[in-house]
C-alpha cells in the first residue's frame, strides 16, 4: 500500500499525520515527490522531457493541418514564422521604458517621480511573447540560457532549440540559479496548446448528469477498437481476431461511478427529458400526462361543431424532430378543465 504524499502548506512540506516533513521535496509546482540529491525529481525532468520532444513532434506536423484547416486557422499560424526572441524581446523592453517615461512625472520642486500605480497599468498592457509558438518557446528558453552559461548562440530554429535544451535539461533542473519550474510549465503549455490544435489531445464527451447520485455527470468511455471492422456475433457485438467479444462503449458516472449501455443511456435520457420539459411532442405529451394522444390530437386540431369553426384548444409554440412541440402546462389545464376541477386562463373551446 502506498504511502500518502505529503502537502504543502503555509509553514511548509506537511506529512499526512500533520507532521512536517524534513525532507527535501521536487521544486517543480504540484509535485509530491522526496528528493535523493539534487532539486528535481527524475519523474518531472522524464516528463519534461517528453513535452520538449513533443513539441518538435506537432511542430512538424502542423503545416498539413493548416493546409487542410486553411489560412486563418490557429494551425496556419503555428505552422508559419514568428518574430525572433531576441527583437521581440527588444521591442518589449523599448516599450517598458515608454511605459516608464508616461509614468514618470514632475513635482512643483522639479523632482520627479514614478506612479507606481500607473506604472504597472502600462506594463499590464505590453505585448507578451506568444506562449503557444514553438519557435518562440523553445528560442527564447535556448537564448535566456546560452546567455546564462555564456555559450554562443548559432542561428536558431526549432529543432536546433530542442536539441540544445535537451542536453542542457539535466544541469538546468539541478541548478539553483535557473527557474526549472517555469521551463516545465511554458513547455507543457506549449505541448498541450500543439496537441489540442492537432486534435490529439484527450478528449472527454461529458453527457447529462447522473439520475442516481445527482452529483456526477456521465462521461463516455470508448471500449471498442476504433476502427476495427471485423466480425460480429448473433448478438452484434464486435469480435477481435481471436473470435472474443470486444465491449461495447459505455457511460460512466464520474461521482458514483454508476455505468450505462449506449442505449440504456440514450432511453434514461429521453426519459428524462420527458419528464421534465416544459414543452413536449403529443406522444411524449400522452406519456408524461396520461392523456390519451387522441384527445391531445383532437385538442390541437381545430373542427366544425354544430356550423360553427372552433380553434384549436391546444396551440404549438416550436418543433422537435419535425414534430410540432406543446406546452406541457396547457395540455394540463385542459386535462383538469375537461375532469371539472378547474378552470385557467387558457381557452376551452373544443375541449370535449
Amino acid at each position: 500500500m502506498s504511502t500518502p504524499p505529503c502537502s504543502i502548506t503555509e509553514t511548509g512540506w506537511t506529512q499526512p499525520g500533520g507532521d512536517p516533513c524534513g525532507e527535501d521535496h521536487c521544486q517543480v509546482n504540484r509535485c509530491t515527490n522526496h528528493l535523493t540529491s539534487g532539486l528535481t525529481c527524475p519523474d518531472c525532468l522524464a516528463r519534461t522531457r517528453d513535452h520538449l520532444h513533443r513539441i518538435v513532434e506537432a511542430a512538424a506536423l502542423m503545416l498539413p493541418e493548416a493546409i487542410h484547416r486553411g489560412i486563418n486557422s490557429e494551425a496556419a499560424n503555428l505552422a508559419g514564422p514568428a518574430p525572433h526572441p531576441g527583437t521581440t524581446r527588444a521591442r518589449w523592453w523599448q516599450a517598458r521604458q515608454e511605459a516608464s517615461r508616461r509614468a514618470t512625472h514632475t513635482n512643483d520642486d522639479g523632482t520627479t517621480y514614478r506612479d507606481p500605480d500607473q506604472f504597472a497599468t502600462l506594463c499590464e498592457q505590453l505585448p507578451h511573447d506568444d506562449p503557444h509558438h514553438p519557435y518562440a518557446v523553445l528560442g527564447r528558453w535556448e537564448m535566456t540560457i546560452r546567455e546564462d552559461y555564456n555559450n554562443p548562440s548559432p542561428e536558431l530554429t526549432i529543432t536546433g532549440s530542442a536539441a540544445y535544451l535537451d542536453r542542457m535539461l539535466y544541469r538546468i533542473a539541478n541548478d539553483p540559479n535557473q527557474d526549472f519550474p517555469r521551463l516545465e510549465r511554458d513547455l507543457r503549455t506549449c505541448a498541450r496548446h500543439l496537441d489540442a490544435v492537432l486534435r490529439n489531445d484527450p478528449q472527454i464527451e461529458r453527457g447529462a448528469p447522473c439520475h442516481l447520485c445527482a452529483h456526477g455527470d456521465f462521461v463516455k468511455h470508448y471500449t471498442e477498437a476504433l476502427g476495427h471492422y471485423g466480425k460480429r456475433d448473433r448478438a452484434g457485438y464486435l469480435l477481435d481476431p481471436e473470435g472474443n467479444r470486444i465491449p461495447a462503449d459505455e457511460w460512466r458516472c464520474t461521482n458514483c461511478g454508476a455505468t450505462l449501455s449506449d442505449t440504456r443511456y440514450r432511453q434514461v435520457v429521453e426519459a428524462s427529458y420527458v419528464a421534465t420539459a416544459d414543452v413536449l411532442t403529443i406522444p411524449d405529451l400522452a406519456t408524461r400526462t396520461g392523456i390519451p394522444s387522441a384527445t391531445l390530437r383532437r385538442w390541437a386540431s381545430g373542427e366544425w361543431r354544430r356550423g360553427e369553426w372552433v380553434d384549436p384548444a391546444l396551440t404549438p409554440v416550436g418543433a422537435r424532430n419535425g414534430r410540432k412541440t406543446y406546452r406541457v402546462d396547457d395540455a394540463l389545464r385542459l386535462k383538469a378543465a375537461r375532469d371539472g376541477k378547474a378552470s385557467g386562463s387558457v381557452s376551452t373551446e373544443g375541449v370535449a
